[in-house]
């Protein structure tokens, strides 16, 4: 193909099978692309300059003016352009304006442009700060679904760093706090969330509770006339407190608040009394029968309220 001149305009012709030079058909290149780019120091660059023309235009640089703030021509450090228009690479050197000429050019025509790009310190981000994340008390057996939240860029990422979490529960790296505790009792543990710039820690404590659940069956005998110290029982967390809260306690019978029945008592009979163990979860109530029997059996008395029926 050659380019024959008449008057000011140029014509791309190619010679055809009759050795005739004939008109190529096409478009003239035109760069639609912008021309100024602002980039950060270490990032990654991928991106495609645009031109119409026909056939595609290819690219390439045709010059590398003056004019840099640091003094350099051309791309940055790090960056080139393909044949396709693809700028890409990750962006070196130094602060400063950088500014090249590129050309789009096909079997038409060329053109020209200068483009600048702009090269500006990396992010930097900021360091993480917890702003969200509390202990407190769950339940056992009951699933928790808590979001611990902190601030920071890029978005931090979340660690236990020390101590350790109640059985059956998890931190995610983003923050979350799920599972189902299978474990009572009370458990310490810093967590942390981290970035590029820097981390925020925070110790909590969890305490996993259980209501109470009175473990005493059946009727409990109590001596004549003899030491009773017998331990009540009861499951839960905390450990529950006990409280009698009705019916007829034998004379003589007294139950603590941890729960230990003792004394001694003549009061023969069967009694029934009403104790509740108590904790921060619940309180349960629960019947309890006391049997006082005379050694031998024979005659004795049962009290009922400040009466005593003899029998």
């Amino acid at each position: 193909m050659v380019m024959i001149v008449n008057s000011t305009e140029w014509f791309p012709r190619e010679q055809n099978n009759a050795g005739n030079w004939a008109p190529v058909t096409g478009s003239d290149v035109a760069i639609v692309s912008a021309g100024e780019f602002s980039v950060e120091l270490t990032s990654i660059v991928n991106f495609a300059l645009q031109a119409t023309g026909d056939p595609i235009p290819q690219w390439r640089v045709v010059d590398t003016p003056a004019g840099s703030v640091v003094g350099t021509k051309g791309f940055p450090p790090g960056l080139g352009i393909s044949t396709s228009g693809q700028i890409s690479g990750t962006v070196n050197g130094s602060v400063g304006v950088y500014t090249a000429t590129v050309q789009a050019y096909n079997s038409f025509s060329s053109a020209n442009k200068i483009i600048r790009f702009n090269v500006v310190a990396a992010n930097t981000g900021a360091a993480p700060v917890i702003v969200t994340a509390e202990g407190g008390n769950i339940l056992f057996g009951s699933p928790i679904n808590r979001q611990y939240v902190a601030t920071g860029s890029p978005a931090p990422t979340w660690v236990v760093a020390g101590g350790v979490l109640p059985p059956g529960v998890t931190l995610s790296s983003s923050g979350a706090l799920t599972g189902t505790p299978n474990t009572v009792g009370e458990y310490t543990f810093t967590i942390r969330a981290s970035n590029a710039t820097g981390n925020s820690e925070r110790t909590l404590t969890l305490a996993v509770h259980r209501a109470p659940v009175i473990q005493v069956s059946g009727a409990i005998a109590v001596p004549y006339n003899a030491m009773l110290d017998t331990q009540l029982s009861a499951s839960g967390y905390p450990v529950p407190t006990w409280e009698l809260v009705g019916g007829n306690m034998p004379r003589g019978l007294t139950l603590s608040v941890s729960g230990r029945l003792s004394g001694t008592t003549s009061d023969n009979g069967t009694h029934v009394i009403f104790v509740t163990a108590a904790n921060a979860v619940t309180s349960v109530t629960q019947q309890i029968t006391l049997v006082v029997a005379e050694p031998g059996g024979g005659t004795g008395s049962r009290r009922s309220g400040n009466a005593f029926l003899v029998f």
